[in-house]
């Protein structure tokens, strides 16, 4: 096992004890020599080998002083105490000035004793993981490093391991929480909030020791996998002390479990669930808890009630053949900011996220309180004030590479993943249908599912009824007229009110004079019998209008 002098030092315990250039280094010690004369120096060389350079030396300050240039890395001295803290601090010696009390024999008395005690740990520690299924007894083995209590937390900061060899103290607030939700307490995850934690413990590839108010010490070292944190190792202060000293066993240790949880992915029990999983979960609809997704939302920077759309893209079906298809998609994804992307059924699927001051707003409210908000056109208003929007150079790459991206409506509930998804997949199979009977391969390359939720609501409806039943008589008479007159009152109809029943703009859309416009928007009127007045008249002109389009292209009237 690896040792660094910090570890060393620690386990010492010695109050005169001066560390020079003892700056954090990972364990790199694995033997243990009394310094030799200077004219020895060829043999221990020849001895040692590669070893040389990870070995601890230690003699007195006299004897150090006679050996002018032949130096180890690694030197603990005895005597001297100041004077030698600077000679060692010259000569770019790593090493620990000991008091003239101690003999070099005592002093290496005591660091082979810490080398074999924590060797022995190391091999049940090794023997644990190549023979046992069960996380909590190569717990309960790594605890005796540390003599407390080592947990294992996953990317949620929910407890997937915990030994039971050391215990916390059963009276601490936090921890009861902690053993009642299987979470870290709600209250300890602000205090590390306030004191800009959070994003250190999400992000650190070295150990971090969490020392807040009123909270034991945990030292912490994250195990990532393809990049991202997966596994946090804890060790928290609850039965000895605590400090960085134990920095780099803790990240020894943690590389060893991490590789444990690789070849036994059932010793947790569960698989510690990622954000990625997560949200492949939810489009998947596969459950996941509440609490679950909470965590892993907040260690991500994000909250329930920020907004979101789901983007399902796709690459141009040329790409395929060129081998293209991934080197155009990452091309487009490295465009895009403050988004998740996920692969499902073989399409790359996009979680965009918002974070507007609307969603902040909501973010105080409870679940509860959300669902209980009476002013529905409110709500509504907040989520499209907030919602995420796609920038101007992906909706070009996206056009340039000829692929297609379709977009969901936005939405705050990161329940309805499944559901969302579904609805954009309708949207692109849509388009991509019309794409096929307009033989137009550069249209609707970014396609959004709001003009598509007419369109989809007809196909959903085709299956079950005579779709003409479900438009307005009134609108069916109309379009016979046109039909039989050669006119174009209903095309009029549709651009006036999705110009929102501006004339001016209406007309210069349709090339004609304003008064012409007037005119057949009366004799529509008077044809079909429509009253704009009446609640919901617009929704149902423009809902037969869509159905009336769909069998004029399905030959169904």
């Amino acid at each position: 096992m690896f040792f660094n002098l910090n570890l060393i030092a620690f386990h010492l315990k010695i109050k005169q004890l001066i560390r020079v250039n003892c700056t954090y280094t990972e364990p790199d010690i694995e033997n243990v020599c009394l310094l030799p004369e200077a004219s020895e120096w060829p043999s221990i060389a020849g001895t040692l080998g590669g070893a040389l350079d990870r070995t601890l030396f230690i003699a007195t300050f006299e004897d150090i002083q006679k050996q002018k240039d032949c130096l180890p890395i690694y030197l603990i001295c005895i005597g001297g105490q100041n004077e030698a803290a600077a000679f060692m601090k010259k000569k770019e010696v790593r090493g620990l000035v000991l008091p003239q009390s101690l003999t070099t024999l005592q002093v290496y008395a005591q660091i082979m004793s810490l080398f074999h005690r924590y060797n022995r740990i190391e091999d049940r520690l090794m023997q644990a993981m190549l023979t046992s299924k069960d996380i909590v007894s190569v717990l309960n083995i790594c605890s005796q490093f540390f003599k407390n209590p080592v947990l294992l937390l996953n990317e949620a900061l929910r407890v997937i391991g915990l030994c039971t060899s050391y215990k916390h103290d059963p009276e601490e607030s936090s921890w009861r929480e902690t053993e009642t939700t299987g979470y870290i307490s709600e209250a300890l995850l602000n205090s590390m909030d306030k004191a800009g934690l959070l994003p250190e413990l999400e992000h650190s590839k070295q150990a971090i020791l969490v020392d807040v108010p009123n909270y034991p010490k945990r030292l912490v070292a994250n195990i990532f996998s393809n990049g991202h944190r997966t596994v946090s190792l804890c060790v928290d202060e609850c039965n000895a002390p605590l400090t960085m000293d134990y920095a780099g066993l803790i990240e020894y240790i943690a590389q060893l479990i991490g590789t444990y949880l690789l070849t036994n992915r059932s010793a947790t029990g569960h698989q510690p669930l990622s954000f990625v999983d997560c949200i492949s979960a939810l489009i998947q609809g596969v459950h996941v808890d509440n609490a679950e997704l909470r965590g892993l939302l907040r260690m991500h920077g994000w909250s329930p009630h920020d907004c979101y759309r789901i983007a399902i893209l796709q690459s141009s079906p040329s790409d395929s053949l060129g081998g293209t298809t991934h080197f155009n998609l990452d091309s487009c994804l490295a465009l895009l900011n403050d988004t998740l992307s996920v692969e499902i059924n073989k399409n790359r699927v996009l979680l965009l996220h918002a974070k507007a001051e609307a969603a902040d707003n909501l973010a105080t409210y409870s679940d509860t309180k959300l669902h209980a908000m009476q002013d529905d056109n409110a709500l509504e208003s907040s989520i499209n004030q907030s919602a995420p929007t796609l920038p101007e150079a992906f909706c070009k790459r996206v056009t340039t590479i000829n692929a297609m991206c379709s977009v969901s409506m936005p939405f705050r509930d990161l329940h309805m993943l499944q559901d969302e998804y579904r609805l954009a997949l309708a949207a692109l199979n849509l388009a991509q249908s019309q794409r096929v009977s307009t033989k137009k391969n550069d249209a609707d390359h970014i396609i959004w599912y709001r003009d598509y939720l007419m369109k989809h609501v007809i196909e959903l409806c085709k299956e079950s009824f005579d779709l003409r039943c479900l438009c307005d008589s009134g609108i069916v008479a109309l379009h016979q007229y046109d039909s039989q007159h050669d006119t174009e009152l209903l095309t009029s109809l549709m651009v006036y009110l999705d110009c929102s029943s501006n004339l001016i703009r209406a007309a210069q859309k349709l090339c004609i004079h304003r008064n012409s416009l007037v005119y057949r928007l009366n004799r529509a009127q008077e044809i079909a019998g429509f009253d704009f007045e009446r609640p919901g008249e617009v929704e149902r002109i423009l809902f037969s209008c869509e159905i009336l389009q769909y069998l004029d292209s399905k030959n169904g009237l």
